[in-house]
């Protein structure tokens, strides 16, 4: 499990992705993510700061994104035109999202 997940992404194909979050500054931080039912990610530890509070914990999005994509600010829209892509055509599909609560079990998410 030393890959980055960027490694395991393949065009072109769909995946099954089960993410386990528990968000702590603490040592009872985990994250836990399965590819296609194989578990290839987990880190046991600290994964948020301790200074902003539950409220303010982090949440996961999915979709295709550019760092630079509210222009409306000086300087950001030179930014975003100076970063040109690689790809210049991008669909990302997304189906069967599910979220579970903090009972959640790993059975109750994944696909069947």
């Amino acid at each position: 499990m030393t890959r980055s997940l960027a490694d395991r992404v393949q065009p072109g194909t769909w995946t099954a992705w089960v993410i386990h979050a528990k968000w702590s500054p603490k040592e009872d931080g985990l994250l836990q993510i399965w590819k296609d039912g194989k578990l290839v990610l987990e880190r046991k530890g600290p994964n948020t700061y301790g200074t902003i509070g539950l409220d303010y914990t982090p949440y996961l999005k999915t979709g295709i994104y550019h760092p630079e994509w509210n222009t409306a600010k000086e300087g950001r829209l030179e930014r975003f035109n100076a970063d040109k892509p690689v790809a210049t055509h991008k669909i990302t599909y997304v189906t069967d999202l599910k979220i579970g609560g903090p009972t959640a079990t790993y059975d109750d998410i994944a696909p069947k």
